[in-house]
C-alpha cells in the first residue's frame, strides 16, 4: 500500500490533489490569480541587423515593444491555460521593412481523470517576420530577410498509471512550419508526425525512470525543384520530398528530484533515419539533458544539453542536396538575485551542427550566443531592464567568409508585469 500511495505521488507530480484545483505546472503567481498581463518597452542598438558577413554590417536604432497576456483557469480535475505574446521591432535605419514582428499563442489543457489516468495537450502557434526557434531547438537559419513563416507545434499525452509502481505514458506530436519567402520555402516547408510509447517505473517518491520507442515522419512539401537545369545537359531536377525521411529511435532517461533544490532529467538513446528518397540512411545520438539548481532564494543556475537531427538551410547545388545537419547543443543560464531590487541573468550557448549530404556533407557549423541582462525593481510589478545579447557563427564550409557574422544588440528599458 505504501508504495501505491508514492508511486501515485509521484505521477501526479505538480498537481495540488485530485479534488482540490489542478494547478499542475502553474507557477505561483500563476495559481494566486487567473490572469496575468506583462509588457516591455525596450530601446536597442543593433550592429548587425541582416547577420551579415565581416564589412558589410549595417547598424540601427530601434524600439521593441512585448505585450503579452496570459490566463489559467483550474477547475477540479481541468486545467485550461493560454496566452499571448506580440513582439514588435522598429528598425529606425531600414530603408524598407522597417518592423518586425512576431505572434505567439500557447494553449494548453489538463485533465487528470483519475489518480492513475491523465491527458496532457498543448499547443504552440506563431506567426513571426523572422525564423524562430521555440524552447528546446536549435538555430538553423541564420540568414535574415523576408523570412515570414508560420508555424505550429502540437502534442497530446495520455499518462496511466497500471500497477502501483509502474505506468505508461503515450503521445503524438505534430509539427508544421510554412515560409512565405521561395529561398526559405524550397529547404525548410515541412510537416512531421511522431508517435511515442514510454513504460515508466516510479522506484521512488522522488526518482522516475523510463524507457521508450518514439516513431517520425517528415515530409518537405515545397512543390518546385530546388535547382533548374541551367547547363541544359539533361539533368534530372530534384524535389524537396527528396529530404523526407522516418525517424526511429529508442531511449532510456529518467527525472530526479535529488533534493528540493536540485532537479535533473535526462534522456539518452539513439537515432535512426531513413531518407527512402534518397536511398540513404543514418544512425546518430539522441540526447537531452537538463539540470535546475536553486542554490539561494531567487537564484537559479540551470544547464543543458542536446543532440538530434533537424533541418538544414542549405542550397541544392545540381543533384547533391543536403538531406539535414546533426546538431549538438549546450547551455548554462544563471539567474543571481544581487541585492532584494537587483537581479542579474546570465545565458551561454554553444551549438555545433554536422552538415549531411550536399556539396557541404561532414563540413560543420559552430554557433556561439551569449546573454547579460540586469533587473532593477522600481516597485511592486515594475522592473527597469538593461540587456547585452551577442552571436556569432564561424562556418566550416565554403565561401565561409560569406557565411560567418557577428552581432551586438544593446537593450535598454522598462517592463512591468501583473
Amino acid at each position: 500500500m505504501k508504495r501505491a500511495v508514492v508511486a501515485a505521488g509521484a505521477f501526479a507530480l505538480s498537481a495540488v490533489g485530485l479534488y482540490g484545483a489542478n494547478v499542475s505546472g502553474l507557477t505561483p503567481q500563476e495559481v494566486s490569480k487567473w490572469w496575468i498581463v506583462s509588457g516591455s518597452l525596450r530601446s536597442f542598438y543593433d550592429d548587425n541587423m541582416f547577420n551579415s558577413p565581416s564589412g558589410f554590417e549595417e547598424s540601427s536604432f530601434g524600439l521593441q515593444f512585448h505585450p503579452g497576456v496570459s490566463i489559467n483557469l483550474p477547475l477540479t480535475r481541468t486545467l485550461i491555460s493560454g496566452s499571448y505574446d506580440w513582439t514588435m521591432d522598429f528598425y529606425e535605419a531600414r530603408v524598407a521593412n522597417k518592423i518586425d514582428q512576431t505572434h505567439l499563442f500557447d494553449g494548453r489543457l489538463n485533465h487528470k481523470f483519475s489518480e492513475r489516468y491523465e491527458l496532457d495537450m498543448t499547443d504552440r502557434f506563431a506567426v513571426s517576420d523572422e525564423p524562430i526557434v521555440f524552447t528546446g531547438g536549435a538555430q538553423n537559419v541564420f540568414r535574415r530577410g523576408d523570412a515570414s513563416n508560420v508555424r505550429n507545434d502540437l502534442a497530446v499525452d495520455l499518462s496511466a498509471l497500471m500497477r502501483p509502481a509502474f505506468g505508461w505514458l503515450g503521445g503524438y506530436k505534430s509539427s508544421l512550419q510554412d515560409y512565405q519567402s521561395i529561398s526559405y520555402s524550397a529547404y525548410l516547408d515541412k510537416i512531421s508526425h511522431s508517435f511515442h510509447l514510454d513504460a515508466r517505473w516510479f522506484s521512488s517518491e522522488s526518482t522516475l525512470l523510463f524507457t521508450g520507442y518514439q516513431l517520425e515522419f517528415t515530409e518537405y512539401t515545397y512543390g518546385k525543384a530546388l535547382f533548374r537545369d541551367i547547363d541544359g545537359d539533361g539533368s534530372p531536377l530534384v524535389y524537396a520530398d527528396i529530404k523526407n525521411n522516418r525517424s526511429h529511435y529508442l531511449y532510456v532517461g529518467a527525472r530526479r528530484e535529488v533534493s528540493r533544490q536540485l532537479d535533473v532529467s535526462s534522456k539518452v538513446g539513439l537515432q535512426y533515419t531513413d531518407y527512402y528518397n534518397a536511398r540513404e540512411s543514418s544512425l546518430s545520438p539522441y540526447i537531452d539533458i537538463n539540470a535546475t539548481y536553486t542554490y539561494l532564494p531567487g537564484s537559479t543556475l540551470q544547464v543543458g544539453a542536446n543532440v538530434q537531427r533537424y533541418p538544414a538551410d542549405v542550397t541544392a547545388v545540381s543533384g547533391d542536396v543536403t538531406l539535414d545537419q546533426l546538431t549538438g547543443s549546450a547551455f548554462v543560464a544563471v539567474s543571481h538575485k544581487i541585492t532584494s531590487r537587483i537581479t542579474g541573468n546570465l545565458d551561454l550557448r554553444y551549438q555545433r551542427s554536422i552538415f549531411n549530404g550536399g556539396p557541404d556533407d561532414g563540413s560543420s557549423d559552430d554557433f556561439y550566443s551569449m546573454s547579460m541582462s540586469a533587473d532593477y525593481k522600481i516597485r511592486e510589478h515594475l522592473f527597469a531592464n538593461v540587456a547585452y545579447v551577442r552571436s556569432q557563427l564561424v562556418s566550416g564550409r565554403d565561401f565561409s567568409e560569406f557565411l560567418n557574422f557577428s552581432r551586438n544588440l544593446v537593450y535598454l528599458g522598462v517592463r512591468a508585469t501583473y
